[in-house]
């Protein structure tokens, strides 16, 4: 049974009335009386005062000195604390207080040991010292000494039988002894002295499901939910999942006991983004071991893509020495053993280790430890598999889930962002053959003939009112039995008491007995004929295990996550006919099948075929989709991890100094500089700081015949003041002069050794595009020779692809990027060379040349310079020289000339193109429609909002022109079923990749290539029909704008153009 044990404060002494010595006058025994008194009045900051005057004159004192201790250790100064500790108890060795607040001030620093031996030496001292014997205890417990802590509780109740703390933990620890009566007893008994004791009739009520125990069940449940929805501490969530059926009372107690986790006031990861050839991948628990989640997780672990996850496990279980741990021991890349780790050194550990993304497959369950991840060790932390539902924190970001436990109206019961997979959640032993030998009936105590009902579920998932149904099930189906595994003798007496009570001989209950091997196990299910599911609390693993050894399972199918597990399952291997909503159609759908072999016959053939194809049993699958889910958090960490600095114009000056905003440019940060003085001078366009400081961005990039022009800019807003004028004049005639300079002039002539070289941006197909035309603007404002190359970061390549950018278009120029390679060259950024111009995503985000835009190449005397960073068209339009062949465009007008210009499609797509249109679009008119869904929700949060925008649109759209279809591009197959609901047959879409959850499709491990050529050959058929409707804020719907001259009243956008917005969010370091 899961729980962290409450410690007790130690008590704080009474000053005696004298003390030996002789004292200045001023500094007597009141003083310290004083200090006294203040600190039970809660004054800490008078009383450590006077605390610290008195040990002026009595520095070992060991009441002052303990005094002082308690309030430094309650305001977490942990270190100065144990420094007068261990002054303290060498000069006052028998004051056990003093050993007492050592022990704490150790432990919190994740010195265990020697806080036992503090402990120890404090009861040496004073035996019956009853807050130590607690705190002791509590100590002994997290160290896994069991027998120890429980020994240490029993003596406080030798001194006090109604000490509750020690009757809470003494019950909590007969719970994990398994000694459930005497547990139920002692919770009994804390009860009667407390009946408000934090989470008592919870941990009671639980206790009594583990030996099927079912008195006053409902006027408890009834009790125990009107505590949860009041806010009280009433139940622990895990232990309240067996109670209850309703997610949102799920989330409320989850958040309850949530309390006793606060986050930590000094979290490890602060925002700093790391950079990894590999993602760093840790999953932290205590079940790497014979263990359910272990069982579900040890094929993924070793199916991993080691060339792109570097995987850490953190183990917090004992190591059983079993085949199961070995097979994790070897499929890590590191394997830590952090059970005697306190949760501040594990969470240091995984930051010192740089991880970044930490999977809890735990939550609230046994032996967890959700307080290291308090500590935020790692940029992005996700609940998964261990624990089924919320944590009720807010620094567990994620946590994946399915469409079936948690349907996307349910997500608001879910503290975390709801990530989904396509199929289920859950995943199943793989790596395991079930025994080809079954065991026979005898052997498994059966009988020979009859209906064989099973139910291999935990005890504690029995609820009363399913076992009803259970024993009328039998009463209905002669010769029938339950086929039940029972961990111990309790719960098999109380069974079979109750089966008698309903009239069914308690016989006819089997208990299987366990079996050393698991394949031998799930052998024996094919001796059974219809599993029977639990309610609230489902089978999980055991109705993985059921189906994947071919046995059908009838489950009711609930509210809340628990409850909808096994009905996941049924509907990922077609069995969605086995999923019920109400207790009496579970046994009616079950008394069926019992009834009617040819029916059952026919569902265990269908699973049989089913099995073979379903992405349930197809482990290498499953951890697809998982590792798309982890790069897709990876990817959106990278974007925003560092914290958003202060709004640099907030510290402009009125006058032209613009002292605020120095910092910026001093660190190099010109881009979000130059952002920022715009963005202000829409608002004012006469804002002098604004403008000047755009003279320092512009002289910064050498830009001088435009710093000249802002400098100007400036002096025209300033009142005729002489001494402002000659400084402004003075950087005017500077900036004159340095642009009329025969170098600067020749950096933005084309020349024959000038080259740009354009790597891939790395994330969506569209949205790399518009990073090649940017970069492709650059190329024609600075004489450079453009070659575009998408290495390995590209997600439209296969691994056979040398440059995907070929996969799709013509070359951009003859040069390739080997052509560049060559030791006489000069490379701007200077992080790059001769030698490394394949190596993808170099210091992209932090170090030498990170974060370099195209604004900083604009005037670069290199020979090659290398772009890997985001450049819009939008964010260079303003530094298009008077006199320029470009100069006056409009944003629009850009792009279309470099999409002409630069933008030809191989021939074979080209051709693929025309006879797709001429067989799905000729002859009929069409309103081109794209919609985003999937992972556009990280970016968008209002996603929803502006989908539910397009019905009215295209409504009305189609009132005007009522012959046009539908031409839908979308990644979504939830939006295609609501286009094909809404308008039927005139709605037309292409055979295409679409995700199911909030995974990019270029995240699903899909091949690249053809994952491309869908997208382009959605976006280039959409720029033959006769109107467009899109997303502002898609990459996509902009993009097809560019792709032809629309008609006036023909493209339309929900929301604004995002193209001709600042992305100040990839320029906040």
């Amino acid at each position: 049974m899961s729980s962290v044990i409450a410690m007790d404060p130690i008590a704080r002494p009474t000053p005696p009335a004298s003390q030996p010595g002789t004292p200045p006058a001023e500094i007597d025994r009141s003083v310290l009386v004083r200090a006294v008194e203040l600190q039970g009045q809660q004054k800490t900051a008078e009383a450590e005062h006077l605390f610290r005057l008195y040990l002026g004159v009595y520095p070992n004192d060991p009441i002052a000195l303990y005094s002082l201790c308690v309030i430094l250790l309650q305001r977490r100064d942990i270190k100065q604390a144990l420094s007068l500790l261990d002054h303290g108890t060498r000069a006052a060795p028998d004051f056990a207080p003093l050993w007492a607040a050592k022990a704490s001030a150790q432990q919190a620093l994740g010195l265990k040991d020697d806080a036992l031996k503090s402990y120890d030496q404090a009861l040496a001292i004073k035996p019956d010292f009853t807050e130590v014997l607690v705190n002791s205890g509590a100590l002994l417990r997290e160290m896994h000494q069991h027998t120890a802590a429980l020994e240490r509780f029993n003596r406080v109740l030798q001194i006090n039988p109604n000490y509750e703390t020690a009757l809470g933990n003494c019950a909590i620890l007969l719970t994990e002894f398994k000694r459930s009566e005497q547990a139920i007893a002692m919770f009994e008994r804390l009860l009667a002295i407390n009946p408000k004791y934090d989470y008592g009739l919870g941990l009671l009520a639980y206790e009594r499901l583990h030996i099927c125990d079912w008195r006053d069940f409902d006027d408890t449940a009834r009790r125990i939910n009107e505590g949860v929805q009041a806010g009280r501490p009433t139940c622990k969530s895990l232990g309240y999942m067996a109670i209850s059926d309703s997610a949102a009372d799920h989330q409320t107690c989850a958040r309850t006991f949530a309390k006793r986790f606060a986050p930590s006031t000094e979290p490890l990861w602060t925002g700093e983004r790391y950079r990894h050839k590999k993602i760093r991948l840790a999953y932290v628990s205590p079940d790497l071991r014979e263990h359910p989640v272990g069982h579900l997780m040890a094929a993924i672990f070793e199916k991993h893509d080691k060339n792109r996850f570097e995987t850490i496990a953190i183990s917090l279980g004992p190591n059983d020495n079993s085949r199961l741990r070995e097979r994790m021991l070897n499929s890590f890349d590191h394997f830590i053993d952090a059970r005697q780790m306190g949760s501040r050194q594990i969470a240091e550990l995984m930051h010192k280790m740089e991880v970044d993304v930490a999977v809890d497959l735990a939550g609230y369950t046994s032996d967890s430890r959700t307080d290291v991840f308090a500590h935020r060790p790692a940029p992005a932390h996700i609940n998964y598999l261990g624990y089924p539902g919320t944590m009720g924190v807010d620094y567990m970001d994620y946590i994946i889930a399915d469409r079936h436990v948690i349907p996307p109206e349910h997500q608001q019961f879910y503290d975390e962002k709801v990530l989904y997979v396509p199929d289920a959640y859950l995943p199943t032993a793989g790596g395991i053959e079930i025994a080809e030998r079954t065991p026979t009936r005898a052997e498994c105590s059966l009988p020979e003939q009859g209906v064989v009902f099973c139910s291999f579920n935990h005890d504690y998932k029995i609820s009363p009112h399913v076992f009803a149904v259970w024993m009328r099930l039998l009463l209905k189906t002669p010769g029938s039995v339950l086929w039940l595994m029972s961990r111990n003798e309790v719960s098999q007496r109380n069974l079979r008491a109750s089966a008698q009570a309903a009239g069914v001989d308690p016989q006819r209950l089997v208990f299987a007995n366990r079996v050393p091997r698991v394949e031998d196990h799930l052998a024996r299910y094919r001796q059974a004929d219809i599993f029977l599911d639990t309610h609230p609390y489902n089978a999980h693993t055991t109705a993985a295990d059921a189906l994947m050894s071919g046995l059908p399972v009838v489950t009711y199918m609930g509210g809340a996550f628990p409850a909808r597990v096994a009905g996941s399952l049924l509907h990922t291997v077609g069995l969605s006919d086995l999923i019920t909503h109400t207790l009496d159609d579970y046994e009616a759908v079950a008394l069926r099948l019992a009834h009617h072999p040819a029916e059952l016959a026919e569902v265990k053939s269908r699973l049989a075929r089913n099995r073979a194809a379903a992405p349930l049993f197809d482990t290498e699958e499953i951890c697809r989709h998982l590792e798309s889910i982890y790069t897709s958090v990876w990817r959106e960490t990278q974007l925003n991890s560092r914290p958003p600095l202060a709004d640099a114009l907030n510290a402009l000056a009125e006058d032209f100094s613009a002292d605020g905003a120095e910092a910026d440019l001093q660190r190099g940060n010109l881009q979000k500089a130059e952002m920022l003085c715009r963005q202000k001078l829409e608002q004012e366009p006469q804002h002098r700081g604004a403008l000047k400081l755009l003279g320092d961005v512009a002289t910064g990039i050498g830009a001088h015949d435009f710093a000249a022009r802002y400098y100007a800019s400036a002096l025209a807003t300033l009142p005729d003041t002489p001494a402002r004028s000659s400084s402004l004049n003075a950087l005017i005639q500077q900036a004159q002069a340095q642009a009329q300079a025969p170098a600067a002039q020749a950096l933005t002539q084309p020349a024959a050794d000038k080259y740009l070289l354009i790597k891939a941006w790395g994330f969506g197909f569209w949205s790399d595009l518009d990073h090649v035309a940017g970069e492709l603007l650059l190329a024609e404002l600075t004489g450079r020779t453009p070659v575009v190359h998408w290495g390995s970061n590209s997600l439209f390549r296969d691994a056979d692809t040398d440059n995907a950018f070929t996969s799709f278009f013509t070359p951009v120029s003859a040069t390739t990027v080997d052509d560049l390679a060559r030791e006489d060259l000069s490379f701007f950024p200077g992080k790059w060379n001769a030698k490394n111009l394949h190596q993808e995503d170099l210091n992209k985000w932090e170090g030498d040349g990170a974060r370099l835009s195209g604004l900083y190449a604009l005037r670069r005397p290199e020979n090659v310079v290398v772009s890997d960073f985001h450049t819009k068209v939008n964010d260079l339009l303003p530094w298009i020289p008077e006199g320029h062949a470009l100069h006056g465009l409009d944003r629009a007008q850009l792009y279309r000339h470099l999409f002409t210009k630069y933008l030809h499609l191989q021939p074979h797509l080209q051709a693929h193109i025309d006879q797709q249109a001429k067989a799905v679009l000729a002859g009929r008119h069409w309103l081109a429609v794209h919609v985003r869904g999937s992972d556009k929700v990280r970016e968008m949060s209002h996603l929803e909002a502006v989908n539910q925008a397009y019905w009215s649109s295209i409504d009305q759209i189609l009132m005007v022109n009522p012959v046009l279809n539908i031409f839908l591009l979308t990644d979504s197959e939830q939006v295609v079923t609501q286009f094909k609901a809404r308008y039927g047959d005139k709605v037309l879409t292409l055979d295409a990749q679409r995700s199911t959850d909030q995974t990019g499709v270029h995240y699903a491990g899909h091949s690249g290539t053809v994952l491309g050529e869908q997208v382009i050959l959605d976006a280039w058929l959409a720029a033959r029909c006769d109107f467009f409707l899109g997303n502002g804020g898609s990459n996509v719907s902009v993009g097809i704008r560019h792709l032809k001259d629309w008609r006036p009243g023909t493209f339309f956008l929900i929301g604004p153009d995002f193209l001709g917005e600042r992305n100040l969010t990839l320029h906040n370091w």
